[in-house]
């Protein structure tokens, strides 16, 4: 947190200036930007409270921006595919509102609307369902790679992927992941829920999100060329500091994320035992605490 003064600064150099967007792109990467270290921010908040179960879900959809701004800004050609997807997503939401509320409760005329402007953009979405029998559906997102593939295409956020998006989405879906990493068994047996502060994973969860708003600042960096930037930038990536420097090797924040990720694997990743604590220090009682005995 020692350093989040120097961060701040960079942040404002980035985002609180006058621009002018040439193009959509540079409108996009800005204020995009923006909104990513809000999330951070709010990931901030959570791990500073030690509730890292809670930073960690913030993480994903931080991720996702981050990594949808990286890949946009080395393929700019499809930026206008992002933004017309949303009239497909929008005729999602509509539906289903439509479905709940009924026709009577929608405003008059927004059906036409939403109709139109959905089929001005649908075909560039259809992809193929079956090759081998031809045929082809409304694809689930704006891009033809999944997520995961256009992670892979970003360089240093592609590394991310694990600590970023997989042990998140353990947490942010309906999962045994998510159960297990809360359960504790004591001396006697018995599993009890643990509704301790998650302290590890909440500092886990700062360092992955401090090293994805220095990727996020060196886009903002590169195409925007800000002014007073190089100064700054030294000094919000941590120099010397146990967040190491912005790089993939050494004592960087790759390698200690890599670290905690060896680390906490054990409770993180399904598939694994509750871990147990020792017997020379008994889980105490607490109230409210969910236990049972098991069968």
């Amino acid at each position: 947190m020692d350093l989040f003064p120097n961060l701040h600064a960079a942040v404002e150099m980035s985002f609180t200036r006058d621009f002018t967007a040439p193009d959509i792109i540079d409108l996009f990467i800005m204020m995009y930007g923006r909104l990513c270290f809000e999330d951070f921010t709010e990931i901030i908040v959570c791990s500073g409270n030690r509730n890292g179960v809670a930073a960690s879900k913030l993480l994903r959809t931080f991720y996702e921006r981050a990594v949808t701004i990286a890949y946009l800004n080395h393929h700019p050609e499809e930026i206008q595919d992002f933004i017309d997807y949303h009239a497909v997503a929008q005729r999602k939401l509509f539906s289903s509102l439509r479905d709940i509320f009924g026709n009577e409760f929608l405003p008059p005329g927004s059906e036409d609307k939403m109709n139109s402007d959905f089929e001005e953009v649908k075909e560039k979405f259809i992809v193929p369902s079956c090759k081998k029998c031809g045929t082809k559906r409304l694809n689930h997102t704006w891009s033809r790679l999944d997520f995961v593939a256009m992670a892979k295409t970003t360089g240093t956020l592609g590394k991310m992927i694990n600590q970023a998006y997989y042990v998140p989405m353990s947490r942010t879906h309906s999962s045994v992941a998510a159960l297990l990493e809360r359960i504790e068994q004591r001396q006697s047996g018995v599993l009890s829920f643990n509704p301790d502060a998650q302290r590890r994973s909440a500092a886990l969860t700062l360092m992955t999100g401090h090293h994805i708003m220095l990727e996020v600042l060196k886009i903002q960096d590169k195409g925007f060329a800000c002014r007073g930037w190089p100064k700054k930038w030294k000094s919000a990536t941590g120099t010397g500091s146990r967040f190491g420097n912005a790089s993939t090797s050494g004592t960087g924040p790759l390698a200690q994320f890599d670290f905690y990720c060896r680390a906490i694997r054990p409770k993180l990743y399904p598939g694994l035992k509750v871990e147990t604590r020792a017997p020379s220090a008994p889980a105490p009682k607490r109230k409210n605490s969910l236990q049972f005995t098991p069968a």
